[in-house]
């Protein structure tokens, strides 16, 4: 199975305009969003196996920074580039200001990040898309963004689930071919994720 070899930890930001400041090298970036608890931290760990890169929580919204992960040159598979881990969305523990803090942080960053070539907006497949991921792919949609929808936790269900869940993707071409379905602890379509992630990276 192929991963992402040398993974780094860059740096963390707590806005946009620190990433323009620093002056962060101009390779390309992917952006991981979506909900708290969604599974964007095991995402990351799973796609450079490794287990402990992107810290996960057992307290959801604690990620409130954009964290940068460097993934070096691995030659001739892929160029440089950025995994870009933005903050969860959605937490009800969190005050209406915080969560508008942060969702406003998401949308600084994809509206206006330097050398965004690809969105991954992250699910767990057991929910149903919700007013925020409809947003992201809303806006994406519009504004010609590359976007691939992830479905996580695809292990935890059902193989009946499963069946019901990719048959009512198919009802909608918009979400059914920007849909991948993944488990990052079963590493589930991880190596069709990687596929998709290089080819807008190469």
């Amino acid at each position: 199975m192929q991963f992402f070899s040398n993974v780094k930890f860059y740096k963390s930001f707590s806005n946009i305009n620190q990433i323009y400041e620093i002056k962060v090298p101009p390779i390309p970036a992917i952006a991981i969003t979506g909900r708290s608890n969604s599974g964007k931290s095991s995402l990351i760990n799973a796609l450079c196996n490794q287990k402990n890169l992107a810290l996960t929580s057992s307290t959801p919204g604690k990620t409130r920074t954009i964290n940068y992960f460097y993934v070096p040159t691995n030659k001739p598979y892929y160029k440089e580039f950025f995994l870009v881990d933005l903050p969860g969305y959605g937490f009800a523990k969190l005050s209406k200001k915080e969560n508008q803090q942060l969702h406003y942080i998401i949308d600084e960053y994809l509206a206006n990040a330097p050398n965004l070539k690809l969105i991954l907006l992250i699910m767990d497949a057991r929910r149903e898309l919700e007013n925020e991921e409809y947003s992201i792919i809303n806006y994406c949609i519009d504004h010609g963004k590359n976007l691939l929808l992830i479905r996580s936790k695809w292990d935890k269900l059902k193989q009946s689930e499963k069946n019901k869940l990719l048959n009512e993707w198919k009802k909608n071409p918009l979400i059914s071919e920007r849909t991948i379905p993944v488990s990052s602890l079963k590493k589930i379509n991880i190596d069709t994720l990687i596929e998709k992630i290089l080819t807008f990276i190469n």
